[in-house]
């Protein structure tokens, strides 16, 4: 339905920039991380979250963002980004759980562009090798050795699947 007394519904976007200004007192003191889909993983909607003490953990795509996967692939090439791959056992078979994670790159182009961190997250059928999930994702958490699996698990959350 129309918002703040527009004619015309308003989209994805505009009504999440209104609930971050608008909930902001209330939460940012809990640390929350919102989590979103590809429409969300925009500098003017990062930059907005940043201030108001929101963390984010964002999915993005290759093809919404090909600018940023050029600078992936100039990392890549440059082994500027790190892997991490264990296994574990589910209750019925072994899966393999790979990542590949890189912090401080810019997101888009500009003087003004966010330095953000990006994960990638395969899990794998350690049998089988069918793939089970593959998502990449941009955050403002640090993502280390440490953290990956963590970080990709909250950001998994956003499908319910249960990885633990």
């Amino acid at each position: 339905m129309p918002q703040d007394g527009h004619e015309k519904q308003d989209c994805e976007r505009s009504a999440e920039k209104r609930w971050l200004t608008q909930h902001a007192p209330q939460v940012a003191l809990y640390g929350v991380t919102v989590l979103g889909d590809d429409l969300y993983s925009n500098q003017p909607l990062c930059a907005l979250a940043l201030p108001h003490g929101y963390n984010f953990i964002f999915v993005c795509k290759p093809d919404s963002h090909p600018k940023f996967y050029e600078r992936l692939a100039f990392w890549q090439a440059n082994s500027g980004i790190a892997e991490l791959e264990h296994r574990r056992w589910n209750g019925r078979f072994t899966e393999v759980l790979r990542y590949r994670y890189i912090n401080d790159v810019l997101l888009r182009g500009g003087t003004d562009a966010l330095l953000i961190n990006w994960f990638e997250s395969t899990v794998v059928n350690a049998k089988t090798g069918e793939q089970l999930y593959h998502n990449s994702f941009i955050t403002n958490h640090q993502v280390t050795t440490e953290t990956v699996a963590a970080v990709a698990h909250a950001g998994h959350g956003r499908w319910k699947l249960e990885y633990s």
